[in-house]
């Protein structure tokens, strides 16, 4: 299958990023790219095919990491970064553990944070263009088949799964996203009410409006006491999908949990 031309901006502030993804419509779809990972997946696989894709790699201060208050990821921090950075494996070992254990070097060196909570499901069904579209088959939207790709639990509406891997820590530490744009500005969304059960005809399975872009991750400070950990179960020793991923935070007074 052969791409379809498309326009390519570079954006410059996230205001301009902003406004260029606020002119999407269904019929000239704007799409942002970050480290592109899985955008140029689903443009490749027929999933997407957008008129102008906006390049957010050239706005400055959306790579920033700061440890100061809590932790502050910019989106376009990569998840090599996340993992190897020492403040953040020292403070917040679950995210980066998490973060280290995603995908295969080379995409942890271009995969970002803000791109990787976005990135759709990767069922059978939503990654095959037969299922899209007027006329989708049923079992397409419910992923009757059970494998690695789909859920155990919570799957009276869709059996496919959150993608990402670092969202599972995230979650945990009672993370939430900046989001820029849109019709209110800027604001801030806890990433336990951000993700939405996937569906086949949905753009997101986040709360991010059209001509909204993700700017950072913020993390709040841990409670004194606090212990994280993150265990990943794949079939492979080698880089897999899991079969099922954990991560818990506690916070501790001598052995007795107080808050988990």
């Amino acid at each position: 299958m052969a791409m379809n031309s498309f326009e390519w901006v570079d954006a410059t502030t996230v205001e301009q990023a902003a406004g260029l993804l606020a002119e999407s419509t269904e019929q000239r779809p704007v799409i942002a790219k970050a480290g592109g990972i899985d955008l140029l997946d689903l443009m490749k696989e027929g999933i997407l095919a957008p008129m102008r894709l906006v390049n957010l790699k050239t706005i400055r201060g959306l790579d920033e990491v700061d440890t100061e208050n809590g932790l502050s990821l910019g989106a376009l921090v990569t998840l090599d970064r996340i993992d190897s950075d020492p403040q953040i494996r020292a403070r917040y070992l679950a995210l980066s553990d998490a973060a280290g254990h995603a995908a295969t070097p080379q995409v942890r060196n271009a995969a970002t944070i803000g791109g990787n909570l976005l990135q759709r499901p990767r069922c059978w069904y939503f990654r095959h263009d037969h299922f899209h579209g007027e006329g989708a088959d049923e079992m397409g939207s419910r992923g009757a088949d059970e494998n690695q790709h789909h859920a155990i639990f919570d799957n009276d509406k869709n059996a496919m799964v959150q993608a990402s891997t670092p969202a599972t820590a995230l979650v945990a530490y009672d993370a939430s996203a900046e989001l820029a744009g849109g019709a209110n500005g800027s604001r801030v969304v806890k990433l336990s009410d951000f993700f939405l059960p996937p569906e086949m005809q949905r753009a997101h399975d986040a709360r991010i409006e059209t001509g909204e872009v993700m700017t950072r991750v913020i993390v709040p400070p841990l409670n004194a006491g606090a212990k994280a950990a993150y265990r990943k179960q794949t079939e492979r020793d080698s880089y897999d999908w899991p079969m099922c991923d954990v991560a818990v935070v506690l916070t501790m007074e001598g052995q007795t949990v107080q808050n988990a």
